[in-house]
C-alpha cells in the first residue's frame, strides 16, 4: 500500500464537537433570556414616561397661562367674591373679556373673541374649578384646580396617568 491509499489521520482533528457547541447554545441562553424579558419592560417604561411627560408638561404650561392672565387682568369677572365656578372670566381687554372654560375635555382659553385650545389630543381635562378668594378693596384673588388625564384609547394599562394640578394667582393692580 502507498502513502496515498492510507486516509490521514491525525490524532486532533480540527472543529469543534457536539458537546461544545450544546455549551455554546446554554451559555448565549443563558445571556439571551435575560435580555428577552427586560426589552418589554423597558418598552412599557418608555411608554408611561411619555404618558407621564405629557401630562405634567402641559399642565405646567396651563399653570403658567392661567396665572400670567390673572396677573396681568384688570378684574375678576366670575366668579365672584368668594364663590366658585367651573370657568373664570377675567376683564383683560375693555371690549371683550379673557374666559378659561372646558369644552369637550379640552380646556379653552377665549380671548379677543378667538378660541384656543390649550391641551393637546392626547391629554383630557376631566375637571376645571376656579375659586375668588378676593376680599373686597384687594387686588383679586383665584385659586385654580383641574385634573388632567392622558387618552388612553387602546386601553393600555401604561397609559393609565392623570395628574391634579393646583394654583393661585392674584391681580398685580
Amino acid at each position: 500500500m502507498t502513502k496515498s491509499e492510507f486516509p490521514m489521520t491525525n490524532k486532533y482533528q480540527k472543529g469543534t464537537s457536539l458537546l461544545e457547541v450544546l455549551l455554546y447554545i446554554a451559555l448565549l441562553a443563558v445571556i439571551m433570556l435575560p435580555i428577552a424579558y427586560l426589552i418589554p419592560a423597558i418598552s412599557e417604561a418608555k411608554t408611561k414616561n411619555i404618558a407621564i411627560s405629557e401630562v405634567d408638561q402641559q399642565g405646567l404650561q396651563i399653570s403658567r397661562i392661567i396665572t400670567q392672565t390673572v396677573r396681568n387682568a384688570k378684574n375678576i369677572t366670575s366668579p365672584v367674591l368668594g364663590a366658585s365656578a367651573n370657568q373664570l372670566t377675567l376683564e383683560t381687554d375693555p371690549i371683550t373679556p379673557t374666559i378659561f372654560d372646558i369644552s369637550n375635555e379640552t380646556l379653552e382659553i377665549k380671548e379677543n373673541g378667538v378660541v384656543t385650545g390649550l391641551t393637546s389630543p392626547q391629554v383630557l381635562v376631566s375637571s376645571l374649578s376656579f375659586f375668588n378668594y378676593s376680599a373686597p378693596d384687594t387686588p383679586g384673588i383665584i385659586r385654580f384646580q383641574f385634573t388632567l388625564s392622558y387618552k388612553n384609547n387602546l386601553g393600555r394599562q401604561e397609559y393609565n396617568y392623570s395628574k391634579t394640578f393646583l394654583g393661585s394667582a392674584s391681580l398685580k393692580q
